[in-house]
């Protein structure tokens, strides 16, 4: 299963942290890179309904471009500034935790 993960994880607090979580997704292979629906399926069988910001999936569908359409460890903040970059630095921060989560879960099985 993708997530087996804590649930708390999941308590995004932004719409561009659900980048953060399809990337990590993506690249560790759980899902496959362009299958929105499918990352939603796996989302909603989930049964998660007091997410304090749910999934929409045209918003993570028209945000996975430019620097998020690359995998994480090819992003790069170059050329992003003010509101962009804060929201590059804040999309990259979720990522990592998420990614180091995933990591320690998978790891330990």
């Amino acid at each position: 299963m993708l997530f087996r993960v804590p649930f708390q994880v999941l308590a995004t607090s932004k719409q561009r942290h659900w980048i953060a979580i399809y990337r990590i997704a993506a690249d560790k292979g759980f899902i496959i890179e362009g299958d929105f629906a499918y990352f939603k399926r796996i989302i909603d069988d989930m049964q998660i309904s007091n997410l304090p910001v749910p999934l929409k999936i045209e918003s993570l569908q028209s945000s996975i471009k430019d620097v998020y359409a690359k995998d994480i460890e090819d992003w790069t903040d170059d050329n992003l500034s003010g509101k962009k970059l804060a929201e590059y630095e804040d999309i990259k921060k979720c990522a990592d935790a998420f990614a180091k989560i995933v990591g320690n879960n998978i790891n330990t099985k």
